[in-house]
């Protein structure tokens, strides 16, 4: 045990200097050794990962509620100026649970957050439709697409709770594309009663069905996929 011969506090057997008047250290009666002790605190500051995804979150919140505030502080100012802040608002709060919200999380929880990304991206959308006051494509185009979109969602977390290799993931993410433009497709045509319920998405879906046929082929033809692997190192 030592202590410094300025001030007498006690030092720590790794000090060099006293920590409180930063009186060098010198004992002569101390061997020097090859591997000196390590100090007795870290000279670099760590911060934990959890903390710092939230501290990270935390800061990007503050970004993106500033400039809100400025916003609608202005356009109430400027009332002649319409509602546009209103607009300005509901994006940044889609943005905001879409992105930031998640990393607020302790742990991930995926059907928590596709329950509010879908319930936050139909009221983002219904502000949309209130402020223009355009009757019926909210309820007839606008759910069942985001609906869907949820279900196709909601579908990929569970298949791809196991293990499955990019071939088979490439050729379901190709199937759920054809599937929602088919779809969409349908919804809009009949909501605007154009006279043909499939018109656009049928190149779309013809490529992405073409596609997966390329990838059966891959997937079944092991010479190919060992051809592919080590001509393009996947």
């Amino acid at each position: 045990m030592s202590y410094c011969v300025n001030c007498g506090v006690e030092l720590d057997k790794s000090a060099k200097k006293c920590a409180l008047c930063a009186t060098p250290v010198v004992n002569p009666n101390e061997k020097n050794e090859e591997h000196p002790q390590a100090p007795p605190y870290s000279s670099t500051l760590v911060i934990p990962k959890g903390v710092s995804r939230k501290y990270v979150a935390f800061i990007i919140s503050m970004v993106i509620l500033i400039p809100n505030i400025v916003c609608v502080i202005v356009n109430l100012l400027l009332p002649h100026t319409g509602s546009w802040s209103v607009y300005v608002v509901a994006s940044s709060a889609l943005v905001w649970f879409l992105f930031v919200f998640p990393s607020l999380m302790s742990r991930s929880h995926p059907y928590i957050l596709l329950s509010v990304d879908t319930v936050t991206s139909l009221l983002y959308i219904y502000i949309f439709y209130a402020l223009n006051k355009q009757e019926g494509w909210f309820s007839r185009v606008a759910v069942p697409l985001v609906a869907l979109f949820s279900l196709i969602c909601l579908f990929m977390v569970k298949w791809l709770a196991k293990e499955r290799d990019g071939v088979h993931i490439a050729m379901v993410v190709l199937a759920e594309i054809a599937l929602f433009s088919v779809f969409t497709d349908a919804v809009v045509n009949y909501f605007y009663v154009t006279g043909r319920l499939i018109f656009v998405s049928i190149p779309v879906s013809v490529s992405c069905f073409a596609l997966i046929g390329f990838f059966v082929f891959v997937a079944k033809n092991k010479r190919f996929r060992a051809w592919l692997s080590q001509k393009f190192f996947v």
